[in-house]
C-alpha cells in the first residue's frame, strides 16, 4: 500500500510538472552574454549593467543579462564576428569594426562630418538612425541603438599638435577603417592599425607614438600614463552600434524583443548625455596625471585638407545620398 501511494504521488508530481510547462509557468530564463572591449570602470561599462538592470527588471528576470567588459571575450573584431556567428549574443564596438563588412557605414566615421551634438542627435534620433540600425539585418545582426563614444581627438609621445604639419612622421594608431586611415595619411603620419586591446601596449612600448579617440575612452584606458600631449582635434565623431545576433533576437517573443530595444534606445541617450558632462571632469583628471592637454586649435586647416578628398572617395563608391542627408540632418542650417 504504502508502495502504491509513492507511485501515485510521483506520477501526480510529473504530472503537475508538466502542467506547468505547458502553460508556461515553469521554464528557464534566456541568458544573453554581452561582451565589450572598454573596462569595468568605463562610462560603457556602466552604461552596459544599467541595460543589463533594465532588461531584468522589466522582463521580471525571464532575460538575464550576463557583461563582459575589458575584452574578455576577445578583441574587438573577434566579438563582432562572435555576434554574427551566435557564439556571443550583444557586442558594442566603434563604427570602424563593422564597415570591414558593412562599408555603407563609413560614412559615419568621416573627418569633420558632424558639428556638434546638435547635429549627433538630429541624424542618430531620427529617420536616418533607423534606417541605418537596419542596415545590420543583411549581416545577421540586429541593431539595437547607436551607443555615443564621442568626437575624437589626438594624443602623442612627439610633440603637441596644433597644425596639421605638426603630425607630419609620427607612427599613430588609428580605427581600422578607410575613413580613418586616409585622413591621417593625408595629414603626413605613418599609420598602422591593430585591436584595440593592444594600443596600450604599443604606446608602452614606443612601437606606435600616437593614437585617436574620444575623451572618455583615453581617460577609461589609462592612456594618460603612456602619452605625454592630447590635442583636441575633434576630427571625427565615432558611435558604437549595440548589435544583437538575428536568429536570437528573432527567437524571443515580440515582448521580450520591445524590453530590449526599448532598453538600448534609453541606453544610448542616457551614454551621450553622461558623456558630454563628465568630459571637463576627465580632462582635469587627465592633466593632473600629467598630460598637457592643448585645447585652442584651429581645425579649419585639419579640415581643408582631410574632408574633401575623404567624402569623394566615400560617394566615389556609395554616391552622395546617404551622405547628403547626414549633412542637411544639421540642425544648425535649417
Amino acid at each position: 500500500m504504502q508502495r502504491l501511494l509513492s507511485i501515485i504521488k510521483t506520477v501526480t508530481f510529473v504530472a503537475l510538472l508538466f502542467a506547468f510547462i505547458g502553460t508556461g509557468t515553469l521554464h528557464a530564463a534566456t541568458v544573453l552574454k554581452f561582451g565589450h572591449a572598454q573596462p569595468p570602470s568605463s562610462t560603457v561599462n556602466m552604461a552596459a549593467l544599467e541595460f543589463k538592470k533594465a532588461v531584468e527588471k522589466a522582463s521580471k528576470g525571464e532575460i538575464i543579462i550576463e557583461v563582459f567588459p575589458g575584452g574578455a571575450l576577445g578583441g574587438n573584431p573577434q566579438m563582432v564576428q562572435g555576434v554574427r556567428m551566435g557564439s556571443l549574443d550583444i557586442t558594442t564596438n566603434g563604427n570602424s569594426f563593422y564597415t570591414a563588412f558593412a562599408p555603407k557605414l563609413n560614412v559615419l566615421d568621416l573627418p569633420y562630418l558632424f558639428n556638434g551634438y546638435p547635429h549627433v542627435v538630429a541624424v542618430f534620433d531620427g529617420p536616418i538612425g533607423q534606417a541605418l540600425l537596419e542596415e545590420f539585418t543583411q549581416y545577421n545582426l540586429k541593431g539595437l541603438a547607436f551607443l555615443d563614444q564621442g568626437f575624437r581627438h589626438t594624443t602623442n609621445n612627439v610633440r603637441p599638435i596644433r597644425v596639421p604639419d605638426d603630425l607630419k612622421g609620427i607612427k599613430i594608431r588609428v580605427a581600422p577603417n578607410k575613413a580613418h586611415v586616409m585622413c591621417f595619411q593625408l595629414l603626413g603620419a605613418n599609420v598602422v592599425t591593430m585591436s584595440f586591446t593592444e594600443v596600450y601596449m604599443a604606446m608602452q612600448t614606443n612601437a606606435v607614438d600616437a593614437q585617436e579617440n574620444p575623451i572618455n575612452v583615453i581617460e577609461a584606458n589609462r592612456f594618460q600614463e603612456v602619452q605625454k600631449y592630447m590635442s583636441l582635434t575633434r576630427h571625427a565623431y565615432t558611435v558604437g552600434p549595440l548589435v544583437m545576433n538575428l536568429k536570437k533576437f528573432n527567437s524571443l517573443s515580440k515582448a521580450h524583443q520591445a524590453i530590449l530595444m526599448d532598453a538600448a534606445k534609453t541606453m544610448a541617450k542616457n551614454l551621450r548625455r553622461t558623456h558630454q558632462k563628465l568630459e571637463a571632469e576627465q580632462l582635469q583628471k587627465m592633466r593632473a596625471g600629467g598630460m598637457q592637454i592643448i585645447t585652442n586649435i584651429n581645425v579649419e586647416p585639419f579640415k581643408k585638407i582631410v574632408a574633401e578628398k575623404t567624402r569623394e572617395e566615400y560617394i566615389s563608391k556609395f554616391g552622395p545620398d546617404l551622405l547628403n542627408q547626414i549633412i542637411k540632418a544639421d540642425v544648425k542650417k535649417k
